[in-house]
């Protein structure tokens, strides 16, 4: 995960909560997000991600809760590394003895 947010997660809840009630009186959900993030001194983009990420907790929307990505941080899964490794189909260790062999040649 990034680094902390300056915003509470109550705070986080209740912009979600403004922007859900006031949908209605905008044209769009854009014009909302940014009538309501104006009033609390953030981006529309910010309160977007928010609404995204409170639509994945409550299950409106695929992806992982913010539970799990609590979860995932914490457990250590996903090192930079290990993702960039596993997502080229190359183990952890090959890119060290790849490391090594190219040091022992030019070394």
């Amino acid at each position: 995960m990034g680094r902390p947010s300056r915003f509470s997660p109550e705070v986080r809840e209740r912009a979600v909560r403004q922007v859900t009630e006031q949908r209605p009186a905008h044209p769009s959900e854009w014009a909302a997000l940014q009538a309501v993030s104006t009033k609390l001194g953030t981006t529309a983009e910010t309160l977007r991600n928010w609404m995204r990420q409170a639509e994945r907790d409550t299950g409106q929307r695929p992806g992982l809760t913010t539970d799990d990505e609590r979860a995932r941080a914490v457990g250590g899964v996903g090192a930079r590394e290990c993702r960039h490794c596993h997502t080229r189909g190359v183990g952890r260790h090959a890119t060290t003895r790849t490391i090594g062999n190219i040091s022992r040649v030019w070394g």
